[in-house]
């Protein structure tokens, strides 16, 4: 039997997964860069990136072992300790330190893991009459973390410097651990345990079906392009001299509301002309905007 999903539980999850995404995606790019890493090593740090289109292949494993509440504080000190990392790596470079695609490769899959936790939850916990509301919540929480974690971050790096910024961020991290931990385990939905067996079986079934390698090929590769056209985007900027505070403040200020009426236009557009027509324009509005 579900339990009743909070608004403040939602809040406090999602918030925990917008972060690490916008500080992988948007923060981590622009400090490679900016500390003289190649076009083609932050090109090559996008493939990490991948952990959050592959996580359906270990889902299973979390919904079959432990507790959400758990894989959130397991995922959670792992980027705690990643963040510590890259903090001695930024201030202290004569110290020996873990080199950093295993840093970075470890926060990804920690992250994208803790996505399918708190994912899990929410959609077996919402209550039926209540996904609107429940649903433009989570979105909006996790668009605004998002922005924390990537544009945040970065323009208060060009404020206290990295080493300082990515201290702080991992101090903020052991902090929202002791909130999980304090949070009774009542807010999360009880599920109904299968065997390993049974969810190896589930997951071959449904690769048996004769759609099923046409949609994963397509969920993998439908925003691809785009994808790799933003990614570029920080090396651009910085390599148009663009300074870690400019970049952080034109993602705030420009970027961000626009990404806020996009999905909004875009869940409009849905509800009213379909999937199919929405997913038809969209991918045609994203390749215009590559070759432009």
């Amino acid at each position: 039997m579900s339990t009743r999903l909070t608004s403040r539980w939602v809040v406090l999850y999602y918030a925990l997964t917008g972060i690490p995404f916008g500080l992988m995606y948007d923060a981590i790019p622009v400090y490679l860069r900016l500390t003289g890493e190649t076009v083609v090593t932050v090109g090559l740090f996008y493939f990490i990136q991948l952990a959050w289109a592959l996580k359906i292949f270990w889902s299973p494993l979390v919904a079959r072992f432990g507790s959400p509440r758990h894989w959130v504080l397991g995922c959670q000190l792992v980027l705690f300790v990643g963040l510590g990392c890259l903090s001695i790596r930024a201030g202290h470079s004569h110290i020996p330190h873990v080199p950093l695609p295993w840093i970075l490769i470890g926060m990804a899959l920690a992250a994208a893991t803790q996505d399918i936790a708190v994912d899990g939850v929410f959609v077996s916990s919402v209550e039926r009459g209540d996904e609107a509301r429940k649903n433009g919540l989570r979105v909006g929480t996790y668009r605004v973390a998002m922005a924390t974690g990537g544009a945040g971050i970065t323009y208060v790096a060009g404020l206290l410097g990295y080493a300082t910024v990515f201290a702080l961020a991992a101090f903020a991290t052991l902090c929202l651990c002791v909130v999980v931990w304090s949070q009774a385990e009542a807010q999360t939905a009880s599920k109904q345990t299968q065997t390993l067996t049974e969810v190896v079986r589930s997951v071959a079934d449904w690769m048996r079906r004769p759609s099923s390698i046409a949609t994963l090929l397509f969920i993998l590769t439908f925003k691809l392009g785009d994808g790799c056209v933003e990614a570029m985007s920080h090396v651009f900027w910085v390599d148009r001299g663009m300074t870690g505070r400019s970049i952080g403040l034109f993602n705030l200020s420009v970027a961000l509301p626009l990404s806020i009426c996009g999905a909004l236009l875009g869940g409009a557009y849905t509800s009213r002309q379909g999937l199919r027509r929405a997913l038809f324009l969209c991918g045609l509005l994203q390749a215009l905007g590559a070759l432009g």
